[in-house]
């Protein structure tokens, strides 16, 4: 993968497309059946083009993942969450729920963000109805 300029409009352009058209082929099909040929045809670029910015599709979803983390990260820390070692259960359910919103508005999560926050919240003990559905906005 040859990393282009990143302040190069053209360059910001076609990866703006990559990965929108990425998430939006992840709302009809599973991240298996989806190939670099659909993500190219639906950027309308070609697939050497895609090749330039990412290595396959499993870059792109690692790199999608690491900017929405970066994003996330830089409006919160997590350790606040803690007190004397042990988690605060009040702090911890505003920490996700804070965390969450800023998801909702990140374009590279908002594709698949709801179901999976359905299961962090089971898995941590906030599977309350009321809970889940305040998420749901």
């Amino acid at each position: 993968m040859i990393k282009l300029p990143s302040t190069d409009l053209r360059v910001l352009k076609t990866r703006d497309a990559i990965k929108s058209h990425f998430l939006d082929l992840l709302l009809n099909k599973s991240f298996t059946d989806i190939t670099v040929k659909d993500i190219a045809d639906a950027a309308r670029i070609g697939r050497g083009t895609f090749y330039l910015h990412y290595k396959d599709k499993f870059d792109l979803l690692d790199q999608l993942i690491n900017e929405g983390l970066a994003d996330v990260l830089k409006h919160f820390q997590p350790a606040n969450i803690f007190k004397s070692g042990k988690v605060d259960v009040d702090k911890a359910r505003r920490f996700f729920s804070r965390f969450l919103s800023i998801l909702k508005t990140t374009s590279i999560f908002s594709a698949r963000c709801f179901s999976m926050k359905v299961s962090l919240f089971s898995e941590a003990g906030c599977s309350e109805p009321s809970f889940i559905n305040s998420q749901r906005r």
